[in-house]
């Protein structure tokens, strides 16, 4: 979930810290303010929910549900005379408490019940509901709509948000935990997953069948899940023996080997890097169409976006491996282990975050594991843009909770030692498996098993914002054995009440013309810091590494001489610290970098670095050589960045573009048929359009990339029922990447009609915010020009649209 801040900082609570004999890296400091945050803490409630049954049954096409929920709880105080249940929107047609009828009170969010007689502490109770809903949000009815029938069908849930409780009356907040048994009953062509086991099917004579799902252990009832539709499997057994589901369409079988590419052993993964086997039992993954979120943890079983179930060429372009490994890591941070205050997500996402991260370095290689530390470092830089916001914070954003906190976790890695880190996780999840967590829990951890006192590390980090920003000179010192070289470092940032300067212990490399280096580690404390390398031989330096592989968060000011980038670049041992070199080239002129850029892209193995040396001279008219070699490039990524980084295509480019119609990747395919397309109409070369159209017609892509290019471009060759066919990808019976896609095509070819824009006041109401707001963005846009507006306007008027969505839209029109 993320959160936005655009406040001003409140200050509160000024802390006094002890000050006495302690060693360097554990001196606190004396003064700590903290960022105001209103929305912390835990919610208060009466009862314990112990044990809750839910029976459903649903009438997808009206959107319906028919549920009877049993709760068995104890209450937590000395008397109880009234029960309150979170349920907006559900009509209650029953109450029984324990099993008489109870007097009850149905309000705007949810239901109180009053007991005849106040409940006490220390006995059981039975609360028994049955209801109806139909709800907006929690449970979602897909496909039931479409008059054409190409949407696939499906009913799947939500909580998180929160979200059950639009269609389960219960206590809705993590700080409770319950065993939770499912029974659904549905259309017996369909299948129905839910938490734990399955217990049992029973088929009935009006073909339906119902199943039976039981927790063996408790959770929060945010994490409870349901997904039905029409699917196969795919199991696996781990080696700790974990059986895994891994649900498929059954029209596209292909698709399930790279879908679920690793699962098994990212589980085993998990066991060894936390020293916790698996919690639940079974797992299983479930693909849902129109999802909001890329996955979901809940547990025992994930529901994850459709767009990650990808055939072998769309595993090139987006794949579920992050997204997969991340909802696995969360079945022990956030489901053996779940926040019992709201402040507290950041044990769940950053934890998770981090572990994926590390489940890929096992599978897929150490310079892998760099590259996704090089992206979380971008989105947590980027989010501090917004201010200095904590990331135990309950308006901390993604960037932080997520991205920032799993640098920072692997930051306290290295201060302590990962065989020592290790031991204190596995302690903390043992010590409150299946139950709440806060912070102070996690910190406490490191005191009880390493006896140490991290206070200073979780207050710069955590408690507080910020990060470092390091100005880094250097210079040489001293003659014949006194010779060294001396480093400076000074934290450049703003500092006051809410950030500080950091102290970290930070690594310098010294790498000499002779291909041997010295380092040091030091801690960089205060205004300034200065390292001292010695370089008793005196050799001649190379080039100078500050925090090789960037282990600390920070922004770097390090000025260095185009030689000093371009031996970084070829010969830094690392391969983030030779990109972060090559990008440093960027703003240097062509002429002054050419060579180097060159002489890298000729033997660097990694990528990423040979795709941003084609991105800094796509436009050179001196590289057209080396961009002809990066659109043959072995690897898609290469390709794909001189496709669409080269500006104009010339003569001895264009058989490149051509070749990559047949491109293994299916991005890098849809941008050769749009960039050649383009070539060859600006030569009136209509012939060879329509060969590309020939080569590429059968191919539909994911999520209709190749498609809807291909028809962008026979649209252009006036092919008669192109647009009409564009058009219907922005229909409801598609996903949300492909609509989206589709209405950038239409609005493109200035092909916006009165289908095509009721098509998108459809979009502009859909309950995924992803396909809602870029519909909203073009919207906007086309509302300022006077005769879309029209078009708009007259798609409204002949539209049928529910008092909800009617108010959504007026409001957009200014009415």
């Amino acid at each position: 979930m993320t959160y936005r801040l655009t406040l001003l900082a409140i200050l509160c609570g000024l802390w006094i810290l002890c000050a006495g004999p302690v060693p360097a890296q554990e001196a606190p400091p004396p003064v700590t303010s903290y960022l105001a945050d209103p929305g912390t803490g835990a919610r208060s409630h009466a009862i314990d929910q112990q044990h809750m049954v839910v029976e459903v049954r649903f009438v997808p096409e009206e959107r319906l549900v028919r549920g009877t929920v049993t709760h068995i709880f104890e209450p937590l105080r000395a008397e109880v005379d009234s029960v309150y249940l979170d349920g907006p929107g559900i009509r209650y047609q029953s109450v029984q408490l324990n099993g008489q009828a109870v007097d009850y009170q149905a309000w705007p969010e949810g239901i109180s019940i009053y007991p005849d007689a106040p409940l006490r502490w220390q006995q059981t109770d039975t609360l028994t509901i049955s209801y109806e809903a139909n709800p907006r949000h929690g449970l979602y009815f897909v496909g039931w709509d479409d008059p054409d029938g190409t949407a696939r069908r499906q009913i799947w849930t939500q909580g998180q948000g929160p979200g059950h409780r639009h269609w389960v009356p219960f206590y809705d907040y993590p700080n409770d935990r319950m065993l939770t048994e499912t029974i659904v009953t549905f259309d017996s062509d369909y299948e129905v997953v839910s938490n734990g086991e399955l217990v049992e099917t029973t088929e009935h004579d009006d073909g339906t069948t119902t199943w039976h799902y039981r927790m063996l252990a408790p959770h929060a009832g945010y994490l409870m899940m349901l997904a039905i539709g029409q699917y196969d499997v795919l199991p696996m057994t781990s080696k700790g023996g974990t059986r895994i589901r891994n649900y498929f369409y059954p029209d596209q079988p292909e698709r399930a080997a790279p879908t679920y590419r690793y699962t098994d052993r990212m589980i085993d993964v998990m066991e060894r890097e936390t020293g916790v086997g698996y919690p639940w039992g079974p797992y299983a993954n479930v693909p849902v169409h129109n999802f909001l979120h890329g996955g979901m943890e809940n547990t025992t079983a994930t529901i994850f976006s459709d767009a990650y179930y990808v055939d072998e060429r769309a595993y090139l372009d987006r794949n579920y491996i992050t997204v997969n490994a991340h909802e696995i890591a969360h079945q022990w941070f956030g489901d053996l282990v779940t926040m019992g205050r709201n402040e507290a997500i950041w044990l769940h996402e950053s934890f998770a975050t981090h572990y994926a991260k590390v489940i890929e370095r096992a599978l897929l290689g150490e310079q892998h594991y760099q590259w996704n530390q090089k992206r979380e470092r971008d989105r947590a830089l980027a989010a501090s843009e917004d201010g200095a916001i904590p990331i135990r914070h309950t308006r901390a954003g993604s960037g932080r909770v997520y991205y920032k906190g799993s640098l920072v976790l692997g930051m306290l890695k290295d201060v302590v030692g990962k065989d020592e880190f290790d031991r204190v996780i596995e302690h903390y999840l043992t010590q409150h498996a299946y139950g709440p967590i806060i912070s102070s829990d996690f910190f406490q951890a490191f005191d009880d098993v390493l006896g140490w006192n991290l206070d200073w590390f979780f207050e710069q980090w955590i408690l507080r914002g910020g990060e470092p920003h390091y100005r880094v000179a250097y210079e040489a010192v001293g003659a014949a054995d006194s010779a060294a070289t001396e480093i400076t470092v000074e934290q450049i940032h703003e500092t006051g009440p809410l950030v500080g300067t950091f102290r970290m212990p930070i690594a310098v490399e010294v790498h000499y013309a002779d291909g041997t280096h010295a380092r040091e580690r030091a801690w960089v404390d205060g205004a300034s810091t200065t390292i001292r390398v010695p370089n008793p031989e005196g050799k001649t330096l190379d080039f100078v590494l500050f925090d090789p592989g960037h282990r600390v968060l920070k922004r770097l000011t390090f000025d260095r001489t185009t030689d000093e980038l371009a031996a970084q670049a070829l010969r830094a041992p690392l391969m983030i610290d030779r990109y972060d070199a090559v990008v440093a080239l960027r703003p240097v002129l062509l002429a002054e970098k050419r060579e180097a850029l060159h002489a890298v892209f000729a033997q660097e193995a990694f990528p990423m670095i040979r795709a941003e040396v084609v991105q800094q001279l796509a436009d050179d008219a001196e590289s057209q050589t080396l961009l002809a070699a990066a659109l043959d490039d072995p690897h898609h990524a290469v390709r794909g960045s001189a496709l669409r980084s080269v500006p104009t295509l010339t003569a001895d480019l264009v058989g490149g573009v051509e070749q990559a119609l047949t491109d293994s990747s299916y991005q890098n395919m849809a941008t050769a048929l749009l960039r050649g397309a383009r070539y060859r109409l600006d030569q009136s070369d209509t012939a060879a359009v329509e060969r590309y159209l020939g080569q590429t017609e059968e191919v539909v892509g994911h999520d209709h990339n190749v498609r809807i290019a291909w028809l962008a471009v026979a649209a252009q060759l006036d092919r008669p029922d192109a647009l009409d066919r564009l058009a219907e990808l922005a229909s409801p019976s598609y996903g949300f990447r492909t609509r989206v896609a589709a209405f950038e095509a239409l609005e493109q070819l200035g092909a916006v009609d009165e289908r095509v824009a009721g098509y998108l006041l459809d979009a502009m109401t859909h309950f995924n915010r992803r396909l809602r707001g870029p519909a909203t963005q073009l919207f906007d846009r086309m509302h300022e020009q006077e005769t879309l507006r029209g078009v708009l306007e007259a798609a409204y008027e002949a539209g049928s649209w529910t008092e909800r969505e009617a108010r959504m839209l007026e409001r957009r029109f200014g009415r």
